[in-house]
Order: structure tokens, then C-alpha cells, then sequence
């Protein structure tokens, strides 16, 4: 069976980007919103010990995050709470929300958003270089992607 362009399924084996943070943690995307017909787009992340994101919020997508390994603590609005392996922790637009590695060893999570295209985002701070280590320009990339710093 061929595959044809009116079939609602992506298929690609192309090697998946995987970018650094300064921080040493490590995102890889692993579905694109154009891999999926704009419906999800899916990363992997590895954040070392103490390592996590700042308080923000979506106004565009959902984001649900799996527990592969590792230890988290996640915030959703007022309530915190750790979660190991095989947890699940859906995090609805517009309320903020935050990790952080709070293990002795590396969190690694899957997250979901959707729908796609925030994972671009990653890219598009890469892109920046150098740059993309001064707050304005970060600022301003995550300004276009929909995501505030509370």
C-alpha cells in the first residue's frame, strides 16, 4: 500500500532535532506540528538535578507531560506536586505552570502540546546563537509563540 497525500497520518525518518541549554538540559523534538498536520507536537527533554523551567503560561496550546525517569516537580497554578516514572501531568493553556528536577539523577519527560507548533520555539532560540542567551531576544521569540514569564 502507497502512501498518499489525503491520508491523515506523517510519516518521516528523518533524525529528530536535539538541541543544549546552557543549563546542560537537552530538548528533542520529536514530532513536529508538521508531522502531524498541525494537530500535536511532541519533544523529549532531559533536565540535570536542580535544573527546570521559570513560572509561564501557553495562551495557544495544552501541554501534557510524561515522567520517563527521574524525579519533578511540577506547579500548575497554586498546587505542587512530585511525580517519578510513568506519571502524567496535564497542564491546561493560560494557567501557569513550571518544573524543576528535583532528583538526584536526570528528569526525563515527554511533553505534548496541543495543538503544535511551540516546539518550534526551541529552534527558533537556537537559531539565535549567542544572542539567545540575552533575555530581550528569548523574550521576544517567546513572545511570538504565545508563552508569558509570570
Amino acid at each position: 500500500m502507497s502512501p498518499s497525500s489525503s491520508e491523515s497520518h506523517y510519516l518521516t525518518d528523518r533524525p529528530p532535532p536535539a538541541l543544549v541549554r546552557a543549563s546542560g538540559a537537552t530538548v528533542t523534538i520529536l514530532v513536529s506540528s508538521a508531522d502531524s498536520g498541525g494537530a500535536i507536537g511532541v519533544i523529549e527533554t532531559v533536565f540535570p538535578p536542580g535544573d527546570g523551567v521559570s513560572f509561564h503560561t501557553h495562551s495557544r496550546e495544552d501541554e501534557t507531560f510524561y515522567v520517563v525517569s527521574g524525579t519533578g516537580e511540577f506547579r500548575l497554578g497554586e498546587t505542587t506536586v512530585v511525580r517519578g516514572p510513568g506519571s502524567r501531568i496535564f497542564g491546561p493553556r493560560d494557567v501557569p505552570h513550571t518544573f524543576r528536577n528535583v532528583g538526584e539523577t536526570d528528569l526525563k519527560c515527554l511533553i505534548v502540546y496541543s495543538p503544535g507548533g511551540f516546539e518550534q520555539s526551541f529552534l527558533d532560540i537556537a537559531a539565535l546563537g549567542e544572542a539567545g542567551n540575552d533575555p530581550r531576544a528569548t523574550g521576544a521569540v517567546m513572545q511570538r509563540y504565545g508563552l508569558t514569564r509570570v
